[in-house]
């Protein structure tokens, strides 16, 4: 196998529009990151997700002047505060109702020397049915941790929920449960609230100038001001207050171990920032034990920003792929601890001549949404066709896109894959899990923008390949299901090889130690 098959698959179009654009971001944060407010900020982020840059790079784009429209940038204005106020207010609320819980981390008051704390997502919908507990990122890591007698504390991101009165049961589930839970309601005082309330307020001045003292004779940089101020209204006191959270942590605890989900977004960084400001001794470990995206560009980590005191001290993968060998940041070799199932499941070729298809949506709404009306304009729309949905995504607003004749499934990914034989799927990595065992894979592309593909060049046109119209995913489908039948033992090669370059199984020892534990 050569190395290019092992890389992501990604377009010459893409692979030009990412240089662009990461250069010119990485050249402004090389000053912009001396200014703490600016590590909230989206766009120098460079998270591809949450604004529209990296497109417009793409499209090579430039039909925006904000700078030029005082009303237009006034509107945003007016937006920013009300909505950062708002859910200010929202967030308020919250930490009266955790005081009223009554809950206390015992680990913060007592045993702060040599804790483990795990910094992770929690999706608030999810938490009663797991027991309060991350089964969806950091998967099981708790259970290992107590099943070997370490000490650890959760240091949640609460996600997933904007009605303030369902974190009320939250909370006092807490105070029942065998769990350490330190959070953000509980570290931070009325000094705290005041900095973000600050924050709030002179934030938007902090962008402005900055995008005032950009040089615009560089077009591309010139294109990133712009974003600046298009994105001047978003919410970003959240990620700042992860930069005074991670302040207190560090004034708790020493000679501890912070073991991160680390998509190196804004507000990964602000916790490293404020950890490492108060506490240099605590060290970092960047897991980042998900499949990546060939635009999924806010991962990796440039080596300007890792003296800023933003960067963990550690990155693990989640397979032999996803190694970085040029980087200031030392990158190993993980564990794929939200696919462990994944190792016990045998390769099911499935090779029925009878197209049985599942549609696998993704968390963003809008690429969900555009998936099923792909499909539904296609011959598979009164068919039988199985749908399942990303954990976190609202089917409810989706269900007029999905055919009386399709079956919403719900419960464990893999037992639903395995009568399957044809996956599609649009910007999530289960495409990876599927083609791992044994499923051949539709990615839809994207004929306007960017295609979101976890996948490698490897046995494209074989186990998967993309499709952009309706007419092209009966096509492609047609092919792959007459590749499978016809090739047997070579798609159960590409399969073990996938498995090989993405994912890694680990024992609870091998667990421990790549923590030093």
């Amino acid at each position: 196998m050569c190395e290019e098959e092992s890389k992501i698959y990604t377009s010459e179009k893409l692979k030009s529009a990412l240089n662009r654009f990461s250069n010119a971001i990485n050249k402004i944060n090389v000053f912009a990151y001396r200014q703490v407010y600016l590590l909230s900020n989206g766009v120098l982020s460079r998270n591809p997700y949450i604004n529209k840059l990296l497109g417009r790079f793409y499209e090579d784009s430039f039909t925006s002047s904000v700078d030029q429209s005082y009303i237009l940038l006034l509107a945003k204005l007016l937006s920013y505060y009300m909505k950062s106020f708002a859910k200010f207010f929202v967030w308020l609320l919250q930490k009266f109702f955790f005081s009223l819980s009554g809950y206390k981390s015992s680990n913060l008051n007592k045993h702060t020397e040599g804790l483990v704390l795990i910094d992770t997502y929690f999706v608030v919908p999810n938490l009663k049915r797991n027991d309060y507990r991350d089964r969806a990122y950091l998967r099981n890591l708790d259970l290992i941790l107590e099943k070997h007698g370490k000490e650890y504390s959760y240091l949640p991101i609460f996600y997933g929920e904007k009605n303030p009165f369902k974190y009320i049961s939250i909370f006092n589930a807490f105070k029942k449960n065998n769990v350490d839970y330190i959070t953000e309601y509980e570290l931070l005082n009325l000094a705290d609230i005041c900095k973000i309330t600050w924050f709030i307020l002179t934030y938007p001045f902090v962008v402005l100038r900055l995008a005032k003292n950009l040089e615009t004779s560089d077009k591309d940089v010139a294109l990133v001001k712009d974003e600046l101020l298009l994105t001047i209204d978003q919410i970003t006191w959240g990620s700042y207050a992860r930069y005074l959270v991670g302040r207190r942590v560090g004034e708790k605890v020493k000679d501890s171990k912070l073991i991160s989900w680390c998509e190196y977004q804004s507000i990964q960084k602000n916790l490293y920032k404020g950890l490492r400001d108060k506490n240099k001794s605590i060290k970092i470990f960047g897991c980042q034990f998900f499949l990546r995206f060939g635009d999924w560009v806010n991962i990796d980590i440039p080596n300007s920003e890792v003296d800023s005191g933003i960067a963990p001290d550690l990155i693990l993968v989640n397979g032999r792929a996803a190694m970085v060998n040029d980087s200031k940041v030392p990158h190993k070799l993980g564990a794929s601890l939200r696919n462990k199932p994944m190792f016990g499941i045998a390769n099911n070729n499935n090779n029925k001549s009878e197209l049985f298809p599942i549609l696998l949506l993704s968390y963003l709404e809008g690429e969900s949404k555009r998936l099923l009306q792909l499909i539904g304009d296609s011959g598979y729309k009164n068919k039988k066709v199985y749908v399942k949905a990303h954990p976190t995504l609202n089917l409810a607003s989706l269900k007029p896109y999905i055919s009386n004749h399709w079956i919403i499934v719900e419960g464990d990914l893999y037992d639903r894959l395995e009568d399957a034989n044809i996956v599609i799927v649009t910007a999530s990595g289960t495409a990876a899990e599927a083609v791992v065992i044994g499923k051949s894979v539709i990615v839809i592309g994207d004929p306007n923008g960017i295609t979101t593909n976890p996948l490698l060049n490897l046995g494209k046109g074989k186990i998967w390949d993309i499709a952009e119209t309706s007419e092209e995913v009966t096509n492609v489908a047609k092919k792959l299901l007459e590749y499978r039948v016809s090739n047997e033992e070579i798609v159960s090669q590409l399969s073990e090889k996938y498995k090989s370059l993405l994912f890694i199984d680990a024992t609870d020892e091998d667990i421990l130690a790549m923590f030093d534990l």
